[in-house]
């Protein structure tokens, strides 16, 4: 028996089908109480005869997580909150965990495997144009990040610390940024809108993409690998484009956007400029960019995928230019966006950006 927390949500839907597709005969779906039934079935075709249950279950109930966990083998614990309040975050991706790993010992699962983030990871120290991968260390100031990485690197320290302590048997993915059709691509490593502006903050940065079902692939996988116990490992797919690619391309695909684009010297002199004069306001004017804040997002860095094969056995099913492919088709299909503006000679810039990729 396999267990997912998470079920209804963009990954977790996905681990479930990547299991079927492995050849799980019977998961149980750990979803929300009130949560539709429809939006967690799987077409006969995908389950080819397994038993897909739906398990109603607050992951801050521990009577209900014993009992939704019983005679689970392996739990794949990818419930979390991506926005909100600091403390909405927090309460519904650590607290919420603490509840998931203690029920985990206590049913004696098999094995639990986190979907943590590169958003753990702390990358500011390192030096411009390193690789990141699993030697990273987690975030040694997650109060200098976002509310989203806080939360994450609290969550999957909660977890090595039972590990360490309680021998929860323990595996943990670290996706790049997760991408999927209908899901909106201009992420913070591209840059940010202001006032009707969009700041390209990513240059030629490489952006750690992985689609949807390859994660996926890799999470299940992570389930059985025999050396992924006790092991965090990094998931990006291949051939990553760099930032500056994506934000050109959806300016020809998707919207047109008035574009800034701000090289990093000057992001770190801005940074700087209002570090400082945060502190010399005492906070009147909230520190928003910081020196940290820059060199954890947009210093240009690359990224390995290299342990995360060689354990798991894992390689990405659907390639980079595919996956780009439908994410953009789906984005420049959603109704209420805007036509992009045609622009003589497009057809050089799109054939010189689809090149654009990382080295």
């Amino acid at each position: 028996m396999r267990a997912v927390t998470g079920a209804t949500g963009f990954l977790g839907r996905e681990i479930v089908r990547s299991l079927l597709r492995q050849g799980v005969d019977r998961i149980r779906c750990l979803v929300r109480p009130g949560t539709a039934a429809a939006r967690v079935e799987v077409p006969d075709a995908e389950a080819r005869g397994a038993v897909v249950e739906v398990v109603p279950c607050r992951l801050d109930d521990p009577a209900a997580l014993r009992q939704a966990l019983a005679g689970v083998r392996v739990l794949y614990h990818a419930a979390a909150a991506k926005k909100g309040a600091p403390a909405a975050l927090v309460q519904a991706t650590v607290v919420a965990s603490d509840h998931v790993f203690r029920a985990a010992l206590e049913t004696r699962v098999e094995r639990v495997v986190l979907v943590s983030s590169f958003g753990a990871m702390g990358v500011a120290a390192l030096p411009r144009g390193a690789l990141v991968d699993e030697d990273a260390p987690l975030e040694p100031a997650p109060e200098a990040r976002d509310a989203y990485s806080f939360a994450k690197q609290r969550q999957e320290a909660l977890a090595w610390r039972y590990a360490r302590r309680d021998g929860l048997p323990l595996a943990v993915i670290r996706p790049g940024v997760i991408i999927g059709a209908g899901q909106e691509i201009l992420g913070t490593r591209i840059g940010l809108p202001v006032l009707g502006l969009y700041l390209h903050l990513g240059g030629r940065n490489p952006v750690p993409l992985t689609w949807v079902e390859n994660c996926a692939d890799a999470v299940a996988l992570a389930g059985t690998a025999l050396g992924a116990e006790g092991r965090a490992l990094c998931v990006v797919d291949d051939d990553l484009p760099t930032a500056g690619a994506l934000l050109d391309r959806y300016r020809r695909e998707v919207a047109p956007l008035r574009v800034v684009r701000v090289p990093y010297p000057l992001l770190r002199l801005l940074a700087h400029a209002n570090d400082w004069y945060a502190e010399r306001t005492r906070g009147h004017l909230p520190a928003l960019l910081t020196p940290y804040k820059v060199a954890s997002t947009w210093k240009r860095q690359r990224f390995s995928n290299a342990r995360a094969r060689a354990v798991l056995g894992w390689s990405p099913r659907v390639p980079m230019r595919e996956a780009l492919d439908r994410t953009f088709a789906a984005l420049a299909a959603a109704p209420g966006r805007p036509v992009p503006l045609a622009r003589p000679g497009a057809g050089g810039a799109r054939a010189a950006a689809a090149a654009e990729v990382a080295p």
